[in-house]
């Protein structure tokens, strides 16, 4: 995917009806998410196409998942965040779409959903100086798609209420890396990692499989000590190239390369609790944009120029802004 879409790309329009098909897809995506997490509707997906357990307070669409719905809308928030910012399209549809979004992203039920949305659009405005805006229009934005969305809230937030003062489902997690995953990365095997799958057989009857659900742990299991550096240097290199990128570009591939380091951020972040990079949906469409960050084929556009004038208001000179970051 990451090959893909840098080495077929080659106008700017292109880059753009790449982004506008995203913007597209992801509503869509939203309110599947949201009805299904209101159990209005019962949506399966490729890998799933019927649900075994109540789905209800969770929208995973048609990835079956709602931690991965949810990187997907986040990265998608955004994309249209900075397309919004920079005036680079119709504000106003822009502003109705990052709504859809954020309402989707409540819609999933997942609180790394809800984190990841505030990360993307905590990095984005920071990088473009609209950090006074920010808790105003957001906190706006977020009253807004909680009051629509209360129904999915509260019955995730219920979980607090059990005896343990936590959801059950945290319990769970806790207990599956302290029995079936840290025993077996004990004996140095966490140095070349256990195998490459991260899912184990269960022994109960009344589940089948159990999931990994830590993302620091999922390098060791699967690659040890090289796959984890692997991934720190991976990191080191994609945070450089999109700042430097979003920096010297103002066109739509500067505006991808900046939601790509966002969802970047989003992604070493959660990946404490579960291993993001590789999630279906979102894991492919941080590559799609890390792509389309990288296109060497679309041209850059000319920088603005300001015109240098004397105190009497005669013009003697032509300055590139930000020519030199450009070259």
């Amino acid at each position: 995917m990451y090959a893909l879409f840098r080495c077929v790309l080659r106008t700017s329009e292109q880059v753009r009806r790449c982004l506008w098909i995203l913007l597209a897809g992801s509503c869509v995506l939203a309110v599947m998410a949201l009805l299904q997490s209101l159990g209005l509707v019962t949506i399966g997906g490729l890998w799933t196409p019927t649900h075994t357990t109540d789905a209800t307070g969770r929208g995973g669409a048609t990835l079956s998942s709602a931690i991965a719905v949810g990187d997907y809308l986040a990265y998608s928030v955004a994309v249209v965040l900075v397309l919004y910012l920079r005036r680079a399209g119709p504000r106003l549809a822009l502003a109705a779409i990052a709504g859809v979004l954020v309402l989707g992203s409540l819609g999933t039920g997942q609180f790394s959903a809800w984190i990841a949305v505030f990360i993307v659009v905590t990095i984005v405005v920071l990088h473009e100086g609209q950090l006074r805006r920010f808790p105003l229009w957001l906190g706006a934005v977020a009253i807004l798609a909680a009051a629509v969305a209360w129904p999915v809230i509260s019955t995730r937030l219920a979980g607090f209420s059990s005896s343990h003062g936590v959801p059950s489902s945290w319990l769970g997690r806790i207990d599956n890396l302290s029995n079936f995953y840290l025993p077996r990365l004990g004996g140095f095997n966490w140095m070349l990692g256990v195998r490459p799958d991260s899912v184990l057989p269960a022994p109960e009857t009344w589940r089948d499989v159990i999931y990994l659900e830590s993302g620091v742990l999922w390098f060791f299991w699967v690659g040890g000590i090289p796959l984890f550096l692997g991934f720190v240097w991976f990191v080191h290199a994609t945070l450089r190239h999109t700042r430097r990128v979003a920096r010297a570009r103002v066109d739509d591939i500067g505006a991808v390369a900046l939601a790509t380091r966002a969802a970047l951020w989003s992604i070493l972040v959660l990946s404490v609790i579960d291993m993001h990079l590789t999630l279906r949906g979102g894991g492919e469409l941080f590559f799609i944009l890390l792509g389309i960050s990288a296109n060497r084929l679309v041209p850059i556009p000319p920088p603005e120029r300001d015109r240098i004038r004397t105190p009497s208001g005669q013009p003697i000179a032509w300055h590139a802004r930000g020519e030199e970051s450009l070259q």
